[in-house]
């Protein structure tokens, strides 16, 4: 099956709605914002678990999105630590 390319807004918003988690792609520290077409979307078979941290999630993403750096928002748009819990970070979009 042939990857379709994607507009990173898009990528973005397929993140939240498969993980409930708010992400921001950058490269070279430049927020990439919807300027990109990546070479496929967003794809996981199930949810990261709620005790899965966001270094392990941001590891998940660049094996996906190699190059890119990524930043993690809670529900009040603050930037999220590495060390925080997914489960902790889904329960501020509630």
């Amino acid at each position: 099956m042939e990857k379709k390319k994607c507009w990173v807004n898009y990528a973005e918003k397929t993140i939240f709605a498969k993980e409930k988690i708010n992400v921001e792609f950058f490269k070279n520290g430049i927020n990439t914002r919807d300027d990109v077409a990546l070479e496929a979307n967003y794809h996981t078979e199930r949810e990261a678990k709620n005790s899965d941290t966001v270094a392990d999630f941001i590891e998940k993403l660049k094996k996906q999105f190699k190059g890119y750096s990524f930043k993690v928002y809670d529900g009040d748009d603050n930037i999220v630590s590495e060390d925080t819990p997914l489960g902790v970070i889904r329960d501020t979009y509630d």
